[in-house]
């Protein structure tokens, strides 16, 4: 509500526009303050009109206007600001503020300023609050307006509860979870433990947190339930409950029971072979106990101990010991060594351990042939009776098929008289290396030529012969290289413009214009054996080359280049020449301008 004070004190209702309700109000206390007067500028004539403006007498001070602002709805618990900004004084003057709450409605904070402030209070049921701002100027002029603002009633706290995970081994843990909303705010938790009868509540680690731990009492089993107590700021409760079941865990390894070797109870004595296992009875630590086992584990022996919890040897890992499955037939057992034949030696893998077969044994070492001597050739002859056989010409217990034979003809080198002629311990004709002609003579034992005396004919040295005359190189430098650089004169067709196999540089060649290029290897567009640089000819453009091998459209001897004739689309080609080269198409009238410029 907005009001202004003072003689006389104009009230009005609550508006949603300030700004034209100030306005009215403050030319309705200038209306009360007794007349208007015509402003100098308005029309002749004119009454109280167009161009008329209101002004208080002089010895009257303008009204002040209080402004509490405007009415809320807000919900408990908030903070409220009750903003008396819109206050105003027409002259300009300071204005002081004061809010003072009304009834039951608490203190605002900041309540000398123009912006105050309260927390709204918790209650169950919706209140309305009322709250007085006065405002006032130094020379204690003042206006008042009140505000209202209106509670809505806090909502009843809900709470939730839940266990994680529900299902747990004894002495294990979980996790209570809680949850509260609506209420009034903050909120006091409390966890309650309701254990089955005769059993301990276990430990929870902070019963005033919403969310904490619970750890279940070793070797204890049931239902253990659990309730939350939440209470908001005005005292309201709330509640909600969440159970966990515990199982038994015997072997306290933190797996149920029941989950452990799918809950077998072999001997249903109402208690897991799990845990039967555990006080004993169980020798191949498989979970199920001894006396459980015989029905569906071997027991050859028949002595109730499953064969394979007596530490039997069993070669094939088939749970069956060796003895019993070569007692029973089921394996043969030709050496009667109480091992099935399939783990005993057969070292030529015929499926028959070498003790029950005769075996042939050249060199009486106990090993039969083929498994295990040494044997070059993959014969299934031992080499050292096979060089007692008469295979080995050098009698080194190496049969001569194993030795070196560089020219395959059957017989070991080392047996054969072949000739040596380098005296290198290798027969010519093995000599591969160092016969580059490969005629079976090595080449130091060769007649060639070799002119540069590096050991190899020069027909071998291709490596180094740029012409391919068969000659090397660096044997023809010393008669084909006249100008000494180092380069056969027949290699070196880069500088012999005429290809006669003598350097341009070595001929004595004429070369008119000093450019190093015999005359005949240099540009001569008119073929007559003088370079174009050379020739006395006409050279409009001075491009070094004759003006009669330019280009000349009109042939008029006078190249294109040089001549000033029209080009009216600047594509540096005559306009003359466009119509003789390209037809009348181009300039129909026959004019010598082309159409296209016409």
């Amino acid at each position: 509500m907005l009001r202004a004070a003072a003689t006389p004190i104009f009230t009005s209702t609550r508006r949603p526009a300030r700004t034209s309700l100030r306005a009215a109000l403050w030319l309705a206390a200038m209306l009360s303050l007794g007349g208007c007067t015509a402003t100098p500028g308005g029309p002749a004539g004119d009454a109280a009109g167009d161009g008329d403006s209101l002004s208080p007498p002089p010895d009257e001070k303008l009204p002040l206007f209080a402004d509490a602002g405007a009415d809320q709805t807000v919900d408990a618990g908030v903070q409220v600001l009750l903003n008396g900004s819109g206050s105003f004084a027409p002259g300009g003057e300071s204005l002081s503020f004061q809010w003072t709450p009304v009834g039951n409605a608490p203190q605002p904070s900041g309540a000398d300023a123009a912006i105050a402030s309260f927390t709204a209070p918790i209650s169950g049921s919706q209140r309305t609050l009322a709250f007085h701002l006065e405002v006032q100027t130094a020379d204690g002029r003042s206006a008042v307006d009140d505000t209202l603002v209106t509670v809505r009633a806090a909502l009843p706290p809900t709470a939730g509860a839940l266990v994680m995970p529900a299902l747990i081994p004894a002495g294990g843990g979980a996790q209570l979870v809680g949850s509260a909303t609506g209420g009034a705010r903050p909120f006091a938790h409390f966890w309650t433990v309701m254990p089955p009868p005769g059993k301990s509540p276990g430990m929870v680690t902070s019963s005033n947190s919403l969310t904490t731990q619970w750890n279940a009492p070793p070797g204890q089993v049931g239902t253990w339930r659990f309730v939350l107590h939440v209470t908001d700021a005005v005292g309201r409760i709330a509640s909600a409950e969440a159970q966990v079941l515990v199982e038994s865990d015997c072997d306290t390894n933190g797996t149920i029971d029941a989950l452990e070797l799918g809950g077998r109870d072999c001997n249903s004595n109402g208690t897991s072979d799990a845990c039967d296992a555990v006080a004993g009875g169980d020798a191949d630590s498989n979970g199920t106990l001894d006396l459980c086992q015989p029905a569906v584990e071997p027991d050859c022996n028949s002595d109730n101990t499953p064969d394979r919890c007596q530490g039997l040897a069993d070669c094939n890992t088939n749970h069956q010991p060796d003895a019993c499955e070569t007692a029973a037939g089921a394996s043969p057992d030709c050496d009667a060594n109480g091992r099935p034949d399939a783990c005993d030696s057969d070292c030529n893998t015929d499926g028959t351990p070498e003790a029950c077969q005769s075996f042939a044994d050249c060199n009486s070492n106990n090993v039969p042939d083929g498994c295990g001597d040494d044997d070059c050739n993959f014969n299934r002859t031992p080499d050292v009776c096979e060089s007692l056989g008469g295979n080995d010409c050098n009698t080194n217990a190496t049969p001569d098929d194993c030795e070196s034979d560089c020219n395959f003809n059957q017989t070991a080198d080392a047996c054969e008289s072949l000739p040596d002629c380098n005296t290198n311990e290798t027969a010519d004709p093995c000599d591969f290396g160092q016969d580059c002609d490969f005629d079976g003579t090595p080449d130091a034992c060769d007649t060639f030529l070799d002119c540069n005396t590096n050991g190899t004919p020069d027909f071998c040295d291709i490596a180094e012969d740029c012409d391919g005359n068969g000659r090397p190189d660096i044997c023809q430098l010393l008669i084909d290289d006249c100008n000494t650089n180092g380069l056969s004169d027949p290699c070196e067709t880069a500088a012999d413009c005429d290809f006669d196999g003598t350097p341009d540089v070595c001929t004595g060649f004429p070369d008119c214009n000093t450019n190093g290029l015999n005359d005949r290897c240099d540009l001569d567009c008119d073929q007559n054996d003088t370079p174009d640089a050379c020739e006395g000819s006409a050279d409009c453009d001075t491009n070094q080359t004759p003006d009669t091998c330019e280009f000349d459209c009109n042939t008029n001897l006078i190249p294109d280049l040089c001549e000033f004739a029209a080009d009216c689309n600047t594509n540096g080609l005559a306009d003359l020449c466009e119509t003789l080269l390209l037809g009348s198409g181009r300039d129909c009238n026959t004019n010598e301008t082309l159409d296209a410029c016409e």
